[in-house]
């Protein structure tokens, strides 16, 4: 019977000698490909409906702060324009408590004269001394720009009302054009942050902010809350949060939304999960049946070879394998001498005519076995007829 093929070789070289392995290892790099770019698929859609969802919280955002911040400046535009109508003679103090100058979310409506002063203002004041807001940058840019412009100041505390706010301001001029007072509506930034936009993402790091073209955040919710280094112009990503923006329609403002990475991580996990264990256990299945295919491929050539050189009998060699070593044997110069022994069966065809071919066939096998066991050194034993067997030895 053919020799196991682990007696011989390594197992891992007769596994990786066979087509069928080689076929399994190209299945298997083919099949964790293919897992690689899923993964890669899964992880981009899984960030586009972040994206996604980040853009629209920042449109619906964006829609919302120019309303509220036209509302505001429509306020500052009656107050100038009443002003204006009555002459310049209406009461400052009057006109910052008339209904069109209310607002829920303005935390102060007031007058800033042309020196820089408060001239007038709805919120009472613990100083009976004016209060000097010159310096502040909401009415040093109306002294410096001669345009008719809204501004929007960065967050401040107001020196009044000693709430954080954020100043949204037009200038008065009088009849020569010059500067005669500033019109404020000091708004909290709280306020302008909205409602909770959030709400109908299935993302748990969310936030969104209302950002200048400065890059300084006039207003924050969120997972951006606190965070000062936003982009204006994403879509953007750090390690962290992935950023969306839109503008602020007639304002120079940005509404930035942005989405925790994570989020994406957790949402496209389950799916990666299920991958690499659909992976593993194509692997698994792959590399069993290849293995044994390759296995049964190898006993069988094995098994091919062994018949093609050996007595089906008698499991000694036959003629092909005794001119192969003997080939060898010629071919390996250290090989040194070597002889042949011929030996002949006497009387094995009385055997045959008196009990058969079954009983000299027995006859033949306990003859080959007794050899091998009695010429364990020899290099070769071989049947070369019915009754005729030689036996090889080297190094005589």
């Amino acid at each position: 019977m053919p020799p196991n093929p682990g007696d011989s070789r390594a197992l891992a070289y007769v596994i990786a000698r066979q087509p069928a392995t080689w076929f399994a290892l190209a299945f298997i790099i083919a099949i964790w490909s293919g897992i690689a770019l899923l993964w890669t698929l899964e992880r981009r859609a899984f960030e586009s409906e972040m994206q996604r969802a980040a853009s629209n919280v920042a449109k619906i955002y964006a829609q919302g702060a120019s309303r509220k911040l036209g509302d505001i400046d429509r306020i500052l535009k009656f107050m100038r324009m009443a002003w204006q109508d009555s002459l310049r003679g209406e009461s400052l103090a009057a006109l910052v408590r008339e209904d069109f100058a209310v607002d829920e979310d303005a935390v102060q409506v007031a007058v800033i004269g042309a020196d820089g002063y408060i001239a007038a203002t709805n919120l009472s004041q613990s100083s009976p001394s004016p209060v000097f807001l010159g310096d502040r940058e909401h009415f040093r840019w109306h002294v410096d720009n001669p345009a008719d412009e809204l501004f929007i100041s960065r967050p401040l505390v107001g020196r009044v009302s000693g709430k954080p706010s954020i100043q949204l301001t037009r200038k008065f001029t009088d009849a020569d054009g010059r500067l005669a007072g500033v019109a404020v509506v000091s708004l909290d930034p709280a306020r302008l942050s909205g409602a909770d936009f959030c709400a109908f993402t299935r993302a748990e790091s969310c936030g969104y902010a209302l950002i200048g073209l400065d890059r300084v955040v006039r207003a924050a919710s969120g997972a951006l809350q606190g965070v000062t280094d936003i982009p204006v112009r994403p879509p953007a990503k750090d390690r962290a949060l992935v950023y969306v923006s839109a503008p602020v329609e007639g304002f120079p403002l940005y509404a930035v939304a942005a989405m925790g990475v994570a989020d994406a991580d957790a949402g496209w996990s389950h799916a990666r999960t299920a991958c690499l264990l659909a992976g593993l256990l194509i692997t698994a299945l792959a590399a069993f049946v290849g293995g044994r295919f390759a296995l049964k491929q190898d006993r069988y050539e094995r098994h091919i070879i062994f018949n093609a050189e050996h007595d089906a009998l008698t499991m000694l060699g036959n003629r092909a394998s005794l001119q192969r070593v003997l080939r060898d044997i010629q071919n390996d110069r250290r090989a040194g001498d070597y002889a042949l022994h011929l030996m002949d069966l006497d009387g094995f065809k009385a055997v045959n005519d008196t009990y058969g071919h079954p009983v000299g066939d027995k006859l033949l096998r306990q003859v080959g076995d007794r050899l091998r066991e009695s010429a364990r050194d020899s290099v070769l034993m071989a049947r070369l007829g019915s009754d005729e067997v030689e036996i090889g030895r080297a190094h005589v």
